[in-house]
């Protein structure tokens, strides 16, 4: 019963996007993260008027300390009103607005800067995300291959062109990304974390356990490197090994779905109904329909067949 879900990440500073989908009777879930070179900039281009200087430092104070994205997505706003040449304040509304999930009108925000200044590479980092966020793929694929362009050794950027070229299950292509992101900075968790899951949606599970080992190495406050190192040596029959990443994946996100459904799956790969049911409680209690789906494989794996008995 391997019934275990792979968590495609890479570490964000914002939203991510969850995709669940159901193939053959198995859940299959997904987590799409992206992040830009930087996530709110306080610094602005010197010619920038200093009204503007003050309202997109305001704005930046709003959402990074107070985590009011709302009124700092209004700051921004009136900062680009108040002068358009500053660029920084146009990336930061396109932020903002992604946190608020207003992806059509950051996609317009991003896309005018571009327009006004094409070598913009916050812009196209802006928009790779955006069109992430949208679950326009392709969209965001071509946004980051312009990005990678104008700064072709942003470990970063790199990372996350292979991240979108993963989605759309150009593997071999975003491995090509991923190995290059990894021969700049080899103590890039990032890097190392999502060539790992393209490694294991290949089937390559020893070469994904190093990669992924070392992402966890690197940051072993990652839940979902933890995680899907669990994934990659469950798939080598590493039971036992596995189990203790999953336990750490709960321990750093204890309402996670993905971690809770598998480790009540390890649970039950080692023999203990106990300590699965406990989680499968802890998962029902954050994602009923994927509990509900654990049920029903614990079920299958359980029920007696009578159908010949006399």
């Amino acid at each position: 019963m391997k019934q275990i879900i792979l968590s495609i990440a890479i570490l964000t500073l914002s939203l991510n996007l969850l995709a669940q989908q159901t193939k053959n009777d198995n859940f299959e879930s997904s987590q799409l993260f992206f992040t830009t070179r930087a996530h709110l900039e306080g610094a602005v281009e010197p010619e920038v008027s200093d009204i503007a200087r003050r309202l997109n430092n305001k704005g930046v104070e709003k959402a990074l300390k107070e985590n009011n994205y709302e009124a700092a997505t209004e700051l921004f706003r009136t900062a680009v009103g108040s002068d358009t040449r500053c660029f920084m304040c146009q990336y930061n509304l396109g932020m903002s607005l992604i946190v608020n999930m207003k992806y059509d009108e950051a996609i317009l925000v991003f896309n005018k800067a571009i327009a006004q200044n094409p070598s913009f590479l916050n812009g196209y980092t802006g928009l790779g995300e955006a069109y992430a966020k949208k679950g326009l793929l392709k969209d965001s694929v071509e946004a980051y291959r312009k990005a990678a362009a104008i700064e072709p050794k942003d470990v970063i950027i790199l990372s996350n062109l292979g991240n979108a070229l993963h989605q759309i299950n150009k593997y071999e292509e975003a491995l090509k990304y991923l190995d290059k992101a990894i021969e700049i900075n080899p103590n890039s968790a990032v890097a190392n974390s999502n060539r790992g899951t393209t490694l294991y949606v290949l089937k390559r599970y020893k070469e994904a356990v190093k990669n992924l080992q070392r992402a966890v190495e690197i940051d072993p406050s990652s839940p979902d490197a933890q995680n899907n190192l669990g994934v990659a040596l469950t798939a080598l029959g590493k039971d036992k090994e596995a189990h203790r990443y999953f336990l750490e994946a709960v321990r750093l996100r204890p309402k996670w779905n993905i971690a809770l459904f598998n480790l009540a799956t390890s649970y039950l790969e080692l023999g203990k109904r106990n300590a699965a049911q406990d989680q499968l409680q802890a998962l029902q209690d954050v994602d009923a329909e994927l509990a509900q789906n654990l049920r029903k494989v614990i079920f299958g794996k359980y029920l007696i067949d009578v159908s010949d008995v006399k």
